[in-house]
């Protein structure tokens, strides 16, 4: 079960308790489930990412391990780095914060301009 859908699960059986119409419950979850099968339809497709990228792991992440996004770099077209961060676990700007803020300032000191759709072209 996906961590979204435990806190679902949790957010319906305290609104069951508060007396929430079982109906209205159920929407909802429809809705979700809904939401949850369109979300996974466009991370299936795997899309290409073009943009300058520089992806930090930490090298003592105990959620997924470093080597879980070892083979990611197949997802992008544009520049792209992987960095195995000593010292950090899942929450590296937290934990590494240096590491963290001089990627940050590397990509927006490249030559390559990041566009920002805003829709007020």
């Amino acid at each position: 079960m996906s961590r979204r859908l435990r806190a679902y699960v949790a957010i319906l059986v305290g609104a069951l308790a508060a007396g929430v119409p079982v109906a209205l419950l159920l929407r909802g979850l429809d809705n979700y489930i809904e939401r949850e099968a369109r979300d996974e339809a466009r991370l299936a497709a795997q899309p290409t990412i073009g943009v300058p990228t520089i992806a930090l792991d930490g090298a003592d992440d105990g959620v997924s391990g470093p080597e879980a996004s070892a083979r990611h770099g197949r997802h992008f077209t544009g520049p792209y780095q992987r960095r195995v961060v000593a010292n950090a676990g899942h929450n590296l700007p937290q934990e590494q914060p240096r590491a963290f803020a001089d990627a940050v300032l590397e990509l927006v000191a490249r030559d390559t301009p990041l566009t920002l759709k805003t829709g007020l072209e």
